[in-house]
């Protein structure tokens, strides 16, 4: 019976799907991230189409580009942070701050 309800049925879907109440979020950090993940960034042109769904959400939150390839980290002129998916893992650069 393996993931099916009756096998779970004391427990709260959150804590099935392994995410974290609503409290436990508020109370851990209550910052909203955008992140927005691409296989590559080889062209101007692929950076512009990634960062423009990106560039319509007109708020103060973080904004943050995955790629998979070996980008060198950093923001650009935008506010939004570019960032290797090496460097996004291994938490080599702090994009909570």
């Amino acid at each position: 019976m393996r993931g099916s309800p009756k096998a779970h049925k004391n427990r709260t879907p959150e804590a099935v799907r392994g995410c974290p109440t609503r409290q436990e979020a508020d109370s851990n950090h209550d910052e909203r991230l955008y992140i927005q993940s691409a296989y590559a960034l080889p062209t101007t042109d692929k950076v512009n189409q990634e960062q423009a769904s990106l560039m319509h959400i007109e708020d103060g939150f973080r904004k943050i580009i995955v790629a998979g390839d070996r980008y060198l980290s950093g923001y650009n002129e935008d506010g939004i942070l570019m960032i290797s998916l090496y460097d996004f893992l291994l938490e080599k650069v702090d994009f909570l701050k």
